[in-house]
Parts: structure tokens; sequence; C-alpha cells
């Protein structure tokens, strides 16, 4: 009988590594290397959030996506703690962030300079979320 892959799992954990492994050989990456576009590191950030299954709120988390000129995110991910590796996720963010950046200074490109607040997230109907009318307050109240 075959078990159904259930998001958290070991073996699901085990595939979105291979998944991610694989995203990055694509791209052509080592384990410290930053080639690729911005485009290719944003799909394998979206590939290891995945759907970003949760059970509760507690599971999920924010990331900051790309960047601005004068500093910040250009946008935030919700994504879950039951169904991706922190520091593979965290990794991925920061190999886009500077492809994003490397991409904006080659091409000359400049920004507006807005500050993107961290918004909060929850589960909702097993999914992390962004709660965009509602940021986080700051780290020092948390």
């Amino acid at each position: 009988m075959k078990r159904a892959l259930t998001h958290g799992s070991p073996a699901t954990t085990r595939a979105r590594a291979g998944i991610a492994g694989l995203a990055l050989a694509l791209l052509g990456v080592g384990a410290h290397g930053s080639a690729g576009t911005p485009a290719q590191w944003l799909q394998a950030i979206e590939t290891e959030i995945g759907d970003a299954r949760c059970s509760r709120d507690a599971a999920c988390r924010t990331l900051p996506i790309g960047g601005l000129a004068c500093g910040g995110p250009q946008d935030w991910r919700a994504w879950s703690t039951e169904a991706s590796h922190a520091a593979r996720l965290k990794s991925l963010a920061a190999r886009h962030a500077r492809a994003v950046r490397d991409e904006d200074h080659r091409l000359g490109r400049v920004s507006i300079c807005q500050v993107r607040p961290e918004p909060a997230v929850h589960c909702e109907a097993q999914r992390c979320v962004l709660s965009r009318d509602e940021p986080l307050p700051p780290p020092s109240s948390r």
C-alpha cells in the first residue's frame, strides 16, 4: 500500500529538499554560488514555500523578497515552518536579493525609497497568509 505524503512529514521534507537542490543545480549554483536571475531565484523560493500549509498561527512566518535601492525588501511572502526548511529558504531569499541588486546595478535601475513594513501573518484555511492591513509590531514589542 502506498502512503500519501503529508506536508511537514519527513518524506515531504526530503522531497522538497530534493526539488530545491534540483532547482539550484539547474541554476548552475554550488553550495555558495549566486548565479541565476532574480526570476529563477524567485521560482526556487516559491518551490520551497509550496502551499505554506499550517495547522496553527505559530507555524507561519514572513520572508523578505528582493531589495530596494535604499534598503528593505521589495515584497514579503508567507511561509510555514511545518512545510519549509527555514535555513534553505533564507539562503534562497538572500541569493534572490543579491541577484536583484546585481541586476539593478548592471542595468542602472533606481527605485523609490519606500519602507515596506513587515506584514503580520496567520494561518487561514490551513495555509499561511499575509495580513496586509496589519503590520507586525516593532521588534522591541514582540
